[in-house]
């Protein structure tokens, strides 16, 4: 295949879009916005935040998958990526080499045929039978459906940030932690982390669970200004 014909590409269990005409109608048709991670060549005067690829997040990506706006068919596996083609006998060397890996490796070019295999049909289902995908892709989807904007929250140690709007137009107003269960509980210094970035940044923090029904919960958490700090004191 051309390479201009390689609409996405998984690589290190990231999908990386590389068709502005997709990237464009998943944003402004279905809110589903990624992050441009491209890099701008030196000397180019184009905005470093429009660059392709985008990146999805995998509840991205899945959501696109199961609502039909990503044909599976135009998906491809990039064979460069070592843990997306491991092989069995290099598993211990793998695992030692991923413990180590910290960040995403971002292709700047889309893969040749000989380089590519196409995204298998089972690759929603495989995702979604870990316990804790299917945790964090209800939420997702619920969040989705409920019209809300939604990208990663792992710069603030959450799972997402949630937008009222477009996330190019306004900032984030909550932060969402995804917990085990309907049972959690928290400790008091995680409450105070959790308080503390989100008043810092300016946003309040909603913690998410899955309840017995699968029906999604949501906790958010107020907090009062010191006393020190109330008129009168």
């Amino acid at each position: 295949i051309d390479r201009r014909n390689v609409k996405a590409t998984m690589s290190g269990g990231t999908c990386f879009l590389w068709d502005w005409d997709l990237a464009l109608s998943l944003r402004t048709r279905h809110r589903i916005a990624g992050s441009f991670v491209g890099r701008r060549r030196h000397g180019s005067s184009e905005a470093a935040e429009s660059v392709l690829p985008v990146a999805l997040m995998p509840e991205e990506i899945c959501l696109a998958l199961e609502m039909g706006w990503i044909d599976r068919r135009n998906v491809k596996y990039d064979l460069r990526s070592r843990s997306d083609s491991a092989s069995p006998s290099n598993e211990k060397e793998d695992a030692t080499n991923d413990a180590k890996m910290t960040t995403i490796s971002i292709p700047f070019l889309p893969p040749q045929d000989s380089y590519s295999i196409e995204l298998h049909a089972g690759f929603l289902d495989d995702f979604l039978r870990d316990v804790n995908n299917q945790r964090r892709y209800r939420i997702f989807k619920d969040l989705w459906e409920k019209g809300y904007w939604i990208s990663s929250g792992s710069k603030f140690g959450a799972d997402f940030l949630l937008y009222p709007a477009d996330i190019m137009d306004c900032h984030a107003s909550h932060l969402v932690f995804v917990v085990d269960t309907v049972e959690f509980q928290l400790r008091v210094q995680d409450v105070v982390g959790m308080s503390r970035v989100a008043a810092s940044a300016n946003k309040r923090v909603a913690i998410a669970c899955v309840n017995h029904d699968e029906q999604p919960i949501y906790h958010v958490l107020s907090y009062l200004p010191h006393l020190s700090t109330a008129r009168g004191m």
